[in-house]
């Protein structure tokens, strides 16, 4: 019984949780302003109150930024997010924008961030001060 749960350790995919803009390798630039598609009512999404996950996938690290709300007319259940893919190297790789019942007004603004700066951490709910380079992703 215990190998059994070893070879399941062993197959697990390892993540990190974060909250906020930012994981210290991206960070989303400004807030986000989606529509929804069923009634067109336009939400501001503060940037601060994004999920993070990081996770490997391959030979790549997937940055997940995401967050859902009901919208404010409608009701609907809005699902927005964001994938920024890293190559092992730690070089941008791409992004995805993925939504359920929901638009981008504007694609969300992503900087590339290797310095940061840490104030009070726990993994799954983090407050974060960054210093950063500005290095916009194109």
């Amino acid at each position: 019984m215990c190998q059994q749960a070893v070879s399941l350790l062993k197959g697990m995919m390892l993540m990190d949780f974060y909250t906020g803009c930012s994981d210290g390798t991206f960070e989303m630039g400004e807030d986000w302003i989606i529509e929804c598609i069923l009634c067109g009512e336009r939400h501001r999404i503060d940037r601060n109150s994004l999920n993070i996950t990081v996770a490997q996938h391959g030979n790549a690290v997937e940055h997940y930024f995401w967050r859902r709300c009901p919208c404010r007319k409608c009701g609907e259940e809005l699902f927005y997010r964001t994938k920024v893919y890293e190559r092992p190297e730690g070089v941008f790789a791409g992004e995805d924008h993925e939504c359920d019942d929901v638009e981008f007004v504007k694609p969300p603004l992503i900087y590339e961030v290797r310095q940061a700066s840490f104030g009070d951490c726990n993994i799954g709910h983090v407050s974060k001060q960054w210093q950063h380079s500005n290095k916009k992703i194109q």
